[in-house]
Order: C-alpha cells, then sequence, then structure tokens
C-alpha cells in the first residue's frame, strides 16, 4: 500500500521528514523511546499498567518506568556534554550490553562496561579477532547461549576463544577458576542493571514491587528475571519478538509536535489574561501544525501543560492542565496538583514556599492507527523441548531443557529451570520460575 514515512521522535511520537528536517534534535533519543513505546504496548496486551521496561542491546541498556501506563517525559538531557531542550521520554541508560568488556582496575577491582567491543571484532567468541572477554562470552560459557551460535546458528560462537578471553584477562589475575569470572561479570552487569532501575523507580518514590519488568532487546531477556529478583518484582515479561520491539513501538504510536512558550511568574499572581493569549497562540501553532498533516477532526488531541517549581528550584515538574481558557480555580486545581506530584516525586511538599510557573506547554497528537494483535493458535498437549544441555544456575549446573520460542502456543507453561531460544534473543527461565505463554504470544515469568 501507499503510505508516508514517518520518523521516530525523542518524546515517543512520530513525525513527518519535512518536520525532521526543520528539528533535528527531535530524534537524538528515537531509538530508546521507540523501545518504550513498544514495551507498553505490550503490556497492555496482557492488561498490565504499570511497568518497568529494560531494553539491553550489545552496547547499552535503557530502563523507563511507566505508572498508570503513564509515561515519564524529561524536557532537557546533557548530550555529549551540550544540553538540549525538547520533550523526551525519561530513559536511564548505563553502559550494560552483549558487548560490554570485562576489566580489571588498578585496585583490582573487577569492572563490566561501559566500553563494549561492538559488532566488529565483537565479543571474543565470535572469532573475528576480537580477544577481549565481554557479557557474551560469560553467558556462552555459563550454558545460557547455544554454542551452535546466535540468529539460528547463523552467527557461530566459538566457546574456546570465549574461555581464552576470559581465563587470561580475568580468571587467572584474579585468582578464580573460568566458571567464577564467568558468573561475576553476569553478576556486576546486573547489579548496573538494578542500579539503573533503582534510579528510575526507588529515588523517584516508586517501589519496584509495584511493577512489572518488560524486558526486550536482544541481551534484555538474557537478564531480566536476575534483574527483576534483585528489585523484589514477582513478573517479567518476555514480548514475542524481544529484539525488535523498538520497531514495534514505531507502528503504535501516534503524530506528536510540541508547542512552549516561557512565562516565569509567580502562579497564584499570574496574569491570567496574559497565561491565555499565550495558550491561544500556542493552540493556533498546534491547530496549523494538524491542518498542515491533513489530520482530521476526529483525528485530533491537544492538551496543555504547565511546568511548575517551588521558587528557588532549578527543576520543574509538567502538571497537565484542564481548560484551555484558566479561570482563578483552575490556579488552585494546579497548584495543588503539583503539591502532590512534588511530594510523590521527591518525598515532600512545601506550603510556604511559592509555587512557580516556568513554561506553558502545548502537546498536539495526531492519532494513528494501530496494529491490531491476533491471538496465537492454543496449545493441546505440553511444550517439547528440543534438546537439553548443561546450564550453570548461580553457580550450580543443571541438565536444562531448551525450547524453541516458535513452538511454544498460548497456554503453555515451563517450569525452570529451562532456555528459551529463539532468532532474536534467549530468555532463560531459572529454578523456581514459572513461564506461560499468553494469547499474544508473550511469555510471562512468574518469579514467586
Amino acid at each position: 500500500c501507499n503510505r508516508p514515512p514517518y520518523i521516530m521522535q525523542s518524546s515517543g511520537g512520530i513525525m513527518s521528514p519535512s518536520r525532521a528536517i526543520e528539528r533535528p534534535a527531535n530524534t537524538l533519543f528515537s531509538g530508546p523511546s521507540g523501545g518504550v513505546i513498544g514495551g507498553l504496548h505490550v503490556a497492555q496486551l496482557a492488561g498490565i499498567k504499570d511497568i518497568i521496561t529494560l531494553d539491553m542491546g550489545g552496547t547499552s541498556t535503557d530502563v523507563c518506568l511507566i505508572p498508570n501506563g503513564i509515561v515519564s517525559m524529561v524536557y532537557e538531557k546533557e548530550i555529549a556534554g551540550s544540553p538540549v531542550r525538547t520533550p523526551m521520554v525519561d530513559v536511564n541508560s548505563v553502559g550494560a550490553g552483549g558487548g560490554s568488556i570485562a576489566w580489571i582496575d588498578s585496585g583490582g577491582r573487577l569492572k563490566v562496561g561501559p566500553k563494549s567491543a561492538g559488532a566488529k571484532p565483537g565479543p571474543a567468541s565470535y572469532g573475528l579477532g576480537g580477544e577481549q572477554p565481554t557479557l557474551t562470552d560469560a553467558n556462552l560459557i555459563l550454558g545460557r547461549l547455544n554454542t551452535q551460535g546466535l540468529l539460528k546458528g547463523r552467527m557461530p560462537l566459538q566457546e574456546h576463544l570465549a574461555m581464552k578471553a576470559i581465563d587470561e584477562n580475568i580468571a587467572k589475575p584474579l585468582g578464580l577458576n573460568t566458571l567464577q569470572a564467568a558468573q561475576g561479570i553476569l553478576d556486576i552487569i546486573n547489579a548496573n542493571t538494578v542500579l539503573a532501575t533503582r534510579v528510575v523507580s526507588v529515588q523517584r518514590g516508586y517501589d519496584p514491587r509495584d511493577f512489572t519488568l518488560v524486558a526486550f532487546g536482544g541481551a534484555g531477556p538474557l537478564h531480566a528475571t536476575a534483574v527483576a529478583k534483585q528489585l523484589n518484582m514477582s513478573t517479567v515479561i518476555i514480548p514475542p519478538n524481544p529484539g525488535i520491539l523498538c520497531a514495534l513501538g514505531l507502528l503504535n504510536t501516534d503524530m506528536r509536535a510540541d508547542y512552549a512558550k516561557t512565562y516565569l511568574t509567580s502562579l497564584e499572581e499570574a496574569d491570567l489574561n496574559k497565561i491565555n493569549s499565550i495558550i491561544d497562540d500556542l493552540f493556533s501553532q498546534a491547530i496549523d501544525w494538524l491542518e498542515s498533516e491533513d489530520v482530521q477532526e476526529n483525528d485530533r488531541s491537544i492538551q496543555i501543560l504547565a511546568d511548575l517549581r517551588y521558587a528557588g528550584q532549578n527543576y520543574e515538574l509538567t502538571i497537565p492542565a484542564s481548560d484551555q481558557k484558566w479561570e482563578p480555580a483552575d490556579i488552585n486545581k494546579l497548584t495543588n496538583a503539583f503539591h502532590q506530584a512534588h511530594e510523590r516525586e521527591y518525598g515532600y511538599q512545601s506550603t510556604v514556599e511559592k509555587v512557580q510557573l516556568v513554561n506553558i506547554r502545548v502537546l498536539a497528537l495526531a492519532i494513528m492507527p494501530r496494529i491490531k494483535p491476533s491471538p496465537i493458535e492454543k496449545a493441546t498437549s505440553k511444550p517439547t523441548p528440543v534438546g537439553f544441555r548443561k546450564v550453570w544456575w548461580e553457580h550450580v549446573p543443571a541438565k536444562t531443557p531448551i525450547f524453541q520460542r516458535e513452538d511454544l502456543l498460548q497456554g503453555h507453561e515451563i517450569n525452570g529451570p529451562a532456555v528459551v531460544e529463539q532468532m532474536d534473543s534467549t530468555t532463560p527461565i531459572g529454578p523456581n520460575e514459572h513461564a506461560m505463554v499468553d494469547t499474544y504470544g508473550s511469555l510471562i515469568i512468574s518469579l514467586h
């Protein structure tokens, strides 16, 4: 069919190529934001609203907290030392991925990342000339990855090269055996990922135990349950195609345009005429954009928001406003909403400090069609493993059944230990863990 192309934005919305040319900075965090929207889509299909997304690829891990189905946003980030002020999905990134290199610092401590072996030469086990031990090499040695290779065998892995790299660079210098060194690499990556997750949850007043972890990216499912356990989370969701979930996010979001104007004033003393004049101006810009994109009336959504802070603070919270034309009652509503949001985010609210208005924002959405998923085939018998191999589960080896993801049908259940393999990722299911395939093919893993 003849469909126009769209480009993902850092905000989680899409835009036309012509607008991307006008505002290229809006695409700087577009990759991670696509994954977040894809994770939200998968969770909604499973009927879950409170999630934390975990996107681990080859070089980095991105985590994002989504309370009650609402994606958290920020309006300024630093990129390569330069501040960028544009709406962005609130993703916390750390240098942890399949290519992360394990090394020993000057104090004799084991570290993993942030440097990565990349795709070429890649991990030592790729056999492309890489000699540094990586997270992929550690997962291979512990049996979590298939010795026949990744991508359904199209990316062969050489176990002896992984063992050599870990032995020479990690195990021998630290006086460990190969398996201990490999487990140490996994433990450090998992700990770093847990810390990144705490930044977007515990440090902002949210309890991870109230959330479900949605793990994707090529390496996300490999570490999902270990990370979730350390956070005392009870459920993990692995999407049907975790390696390409960012693409699914692009196909399940709306066109978006953001407009803002600064008006620095005490909220209770604000000039309502000036505020409403600013809103009218921003509203007109939003309407002009919707008209230029030929968006029909029924497919339009326009929201008004305000950036608020206590006087003297240098950071703001963005609070939704209810009406296009503000009245004194709206000022009171905004003030109360800000107090509540500040207490949830930072643990306190002040009845002494005045609330300042910093920016007025208008968010315009062009509602786009969504992909309509089809339920997968229902199972009529138990799932059958395609083989077995020795996998190490926290220093204890076990003969572990291996399942192919495409063989799993709706209603299939797997009790750990087990490993589920597919073209774009691998999912270990540990001892005392239970996995179930839901209506649309996601793996729902229960940890308690």
